[in-house]
């Protein structure tokens, strides 16, 4: 089924958003054990466009109580789908490391810096798909072990001297022992309205050209930044109800310092009727550029003679 989709701004759209606390721990070791079912931090996930999502991850710095170097270490999270269609936008120094799984989770990332110099608190994440839609629902998945996200916390100070140095320790949600701490489980309802920010897109070209029942759009880019992917939308008045024609995201293939050439083929179309165009680029963080309209009026003169 097409999506219909307003170009104007102020328009008003709903949101969801879910928080779960981590209730933990899973130990690194036997000496890292901490009880089990305190708040020992939370996620957060929300839609921020059709394709994407923002995971934010908290540590509870009133129970861990940060030292120098504090922060989360590792994160692992699930995707009801196929992991190859994920793109994540992780902060500086982390890396994907999802060949690597902690406790069977599909997607594992980590800071990449042994000194700490990388951890986050919060840590967030853009999580997009190349192959569709994304729902919030989509990234909170349990494993096999009845978990749905994992975070490794490091660099604090835990009180009890039962406890002795334990610093760092793995926590994560957990729905098999019955202690789960979820909280603000109920989604929230929230009215916005959307902001206009640019992507980090260096868009060449857009043109449209009209064939006998067929509309050829082709775009080129100079160079994409973090770009997940476009859009491309239809409507029959320039300043009319715009249509999405891809039934998924047109996948980035260009790069930070070599640009890309797309193209998209719209077949249908009728003959002597003008069609609007409008091209959006999507970052991994679900910011949103458009571009356009361009337009083009198919005939039946462009088959004669072929």
């Amino acid at each position: 089924m097409k999506k219909k989709m307003v170009i104007a701004l102020g328009i008003l759209f709903l949101s969801s958003t879910m928080a779960f606390a981590v209730t933990g721990p899973i130990p690194i070791d036997e000496s890292n054990v901490l009880p089990d079912g305190n708040y020992y931090g939370s996620v957060t996930v929300t839609q921020t466009s059709p394709n994407c999502v923002q995971i934010t991850a908290d540590a509870n710095q009133t129970l861990l109580i940060p030292l120098s170097n504090f922060g989360i270490q590792n994160f692992g999270f699930n995707y009801a789908g196929d992991p190859r269609c994920l793109q994540v936008a992780l902060p500086t120094g982390w890396k994907d490391k999802s060949k690597q799984n902690l406790s069977e989770f599909g997607k594992y990332v980590e800071d990449s810096y042994t000194t700490g110099s990388y951890r986050k608190d919060p840590l967030v994440l853009g999580v997009c798909s190349t192959c569709g839609n994304l729902a919030e629902s989509d990234v909170i998945v349990k494993n096999a072990n009845g978990d749905t996200f994992a975070m490794h916390i490091a660099d604090f100070t835990y009180g009890g001297s039962q406890y002795g140095d334990t610093s760092s320790a793995f926590f994560a949600t957990t729905d098999t022992t019955g202690t789960s701490t979820t909280t603000t489980v109920q989604p929230t309802t929230t009215t916005i309205t959307p902001r206009i920010e640019s992507t980090l897109i260096e868009l060449q070209s857009f043109t449209a050209t009209a064939y006998n029942k067929a509309v050829i759009l082709k775009w080129q880019t100079a160079s994409e930044i973090d770009n997940a992917g476009f859009n491309i939308y239809r409507s029959e008045a320039e300043d009319g109800e715009y249509t999405t024609m891809n039934a998924a995201l047109i996948p980035a293939s260009g790069s930070a310092t070599q640009g890309a050439n797309y193209t998209f083929t719209d077949t249908n179309v009728q003959n002597r009727k003008t069609y609007y165009y409008k091209l959006e680029d999507i970052d991994l963080s679900g910011k949103s550029t458009l571009h356009g309209p361009v337009s083009a009026t198919p005939r039946l003169i462009y088959a004669i003679g072929k």
